[in-house]
């Protein structure tokens, strides 16, 4: 069995045979949804995935979705209604000043059109060859 292609993820228990094309996939989804700019909570992501991932894999994909070799992504929150409610919700963007977060290289995502920007132009892309994002299962 081959092993994904892309950066691996992070994490004690994290086996990069048994979890990494799970999370890619799981990455990719929240990616693809949230780079449409609209502010959702956790649980309106989850229902606009068609509830396939926890509230708890969301969050750490949008935490993911920070890190350098995930692409730099802005990860915007802010309270819904008074703070005091605890409910947040977030906001995708790209990266919009390249030389201030050191963005070096660029891929255009095949599936969606959206450039997805990387620091380090070495590091491996989530796409493969092709320009496409693993397999769905």
């Amino acid at each position: 069995m081959t092993e994904p292609r892309g950066p691996d993820f992070d994490g004690a228990t994290y086996e990069a045979v048994a979890d990494k094309k799970r999370l890619a996939t799981q990455l990719a989804d929240v990616r693809h949804l949230m780079l449409d700019g609209m502010w959702r909570t956790f649980s309106e992501i989850r229902m606009a995935l068609g509830s396939r991932y926890s509230e708890a894999s969301i969050s750490a994909r949008l935490r993911d979705l920070r890190k350098d070799k995930f692409g730099a992504f802005e990860v915007a929150r802010h309270s819904r209604g008074h703070r005091s409610r605890g409910l947040f919700e977030y906001q995708v963007r790209a990266p919009t000043d390249d030389v201030a977060v050191g963005v070096k290289h660029v891929c255009r995502c095949s599936e969606c059109g959206h450039v997805h920007r990387r620091r380090n132009p070495k590091q491996k892309s989530l796409f493969d060859e092709s320009g496409t994002t693993p397999a769905r299962s």
